[in-house]
C-alpha cells in the first residue's frame, strides 16, 4: 500500500499515532490527494477530527487550507460548510498567520 493510501486510512480510522508517524517520515504527504482531490488537511476536516486536523497544521499544512479538491472547495469553505465551527476557528486564525508571515525568513505558521 502507497503512503499516499496509508495517510488517507490513518486519518479515516482516526489514528493519531498512525498519521504523525507517517508526515514525520514523508512530510511531503501534507501535499498528496485522494479521489476527490481532498489533501489530507481536508480529509481531516471532513471527518471532523480536531487533534487531526491540527496535527496536520504543526506538519505544515496551514499553507494548503486553501487548496480546493474536486469540487471547488478548500479545508476552510469544508469545515464551514459541515458546521465544524472550531475548525474553520482554526483555519481562520491560521490563515491571518500565514498573512502575517508571508515573505519572512524563517517564520512559519504555528498554531
Amino acid at each position: 500500500m502507497s503512503a499516499e493510501r496509508t495517510i488517507f486510512d490513518a486519518l479515516t480510522r482516526g489514528d493519531h499515532r498512525a498519521a504523525k508517524r507517517l508526515l514525520v517520515a514523508n512530510p511531503a504527504l501534507v501535499r498528496t490527494t485522494d479521489s476527490y482531490g481532498n489533501i489530507p488537511l481536508a480529509h481531516a476536516t471532513l471527518i471532523g477530527n480536531i487533534d487531526l486536523v491540527m496535527l496536520l497544521l504543526e506538519h505544515k499544512s496551514a499553507a494548503f487550507v486553501y487548496t480546493k479538491n474536486n469540487d471547488g472547495q478548500g479545508s476552510q469553505q469544508i469545515a464551514i460548510s459541515n458546521r465544524h465551527e472550531t475548525i474553520a476557528e482554526l483555519f481562520r486564525r491560521s490563515g491571518r498567520l500565514l498573512k502575517r508571515n508571508r515573505g519572512k525568513p524563517g517564520k512559519t505558521t504555528i498554531l
